[in-house]
């Protein structure tokens, strides 16, 4: 199951790239400096599932050995409480936010220099995880989205509120301020802060799921498909994009 979606992430990268080549052609005269770093070299687990940067150029990686950071010059690992693996991460204002196994909650460095991690579950209260794993966490109009396959949260002011999904979600797209998620074999809808609103006639995207939404212009957006192509939506309706 894990291999599955590690490859849905994989994918997902490949849509946007995808995309971003069809709009603007010229980036692809650009030369691009790869550094590669073995696991030797990171001293964690094979499978690293997502990463974000701060101001600073600091990278932040969720591996399944814990939660990577890396300055430009050095490693270093750091580790849950339960040691469960890291599915996603987010850096924001100071703090890192990670999502694993039934758990979900954020690093700061505290005055001797080193990451502290603070859990966000005690603020659940009575709300009850299901075997939930976090894969997505997005930071959208200054609240953080928390998401799993069957759950959505959103964290502001100290306190988290789950969100009622229309079943069983893909991962979180945010686009040009707006946020998306799609209800597998079903169409996509927005969050708009704690409501999950149905998209009409997004029904066209039950048979497969979109990867990436993209702004293609001040009133359009592109979304990209697994498996039908790439659409435009306008705000009203989806028109397939032949380009």
């Amino acid at each position: 199951m894990s291999t599955r979606k590690g490859m849905q992430r994989i994918t997902s990268y490949f849509v946007i790239f995808a995309l971003l080549v069809c709009i603007e052609p010229s980036s692809a005269q650009n030369s691009i400096l790869i550094a590669n770093y073995s696991k030797n070299e990171y001293q964690g687990g094979n499978q690293n599932w997502d990463l974000s940067l701060d101001n600073k150029g600091n990278v932040f990686v969720a591996n399944n050995s814990g939660f990577l950071t890396f300055n430009g010059a050095n490693w270093h690992i750091n580790q849950l409480p339960g040691k469960t693996i890291i599915r996603s991460v987010a850096y924001d204002n100071g703090r890192v936010y990670t999502g694993s196994f039934e758990e979900f909650g954020y690093w700061h460095i505290n005055s001797s220099g080193e990451w502290n991690y603070q859990s966000l579950i005690p603020l659940l209260k009575d709300y009850a995880l299901h075997n939930d794993e976090i894969w997505k966490i997005v930071k959208h109009n200054n609240s953080i989205y928390f998401q799993s396959f069957g759950a959505i949260f959103r964290y502001d002011n100290n306190t988290i509120m789950p969100l009622k999904v229309p079943g069983l979600v893909l991962f979180l797209l945010e686009a040009d301020g707006h946020l998306y998620v799609q209800q597998i074999n079903g169409g996509l809808f927005e969050i708009i802060d704690t409501e999950i609103v149905p998209i009409p006639g997004s029904g066209i995207f039950k048979n497969t799921e979109i990867k990436a939404i993209i702004p293609l212009n001040e009133k359009e957006f592109l979304i990209g498909t697994s498996s039908e192509g790439i659409f435009k939506y306008d705000g009203q309706s989806f028109t397939e994009w032949k380009n």
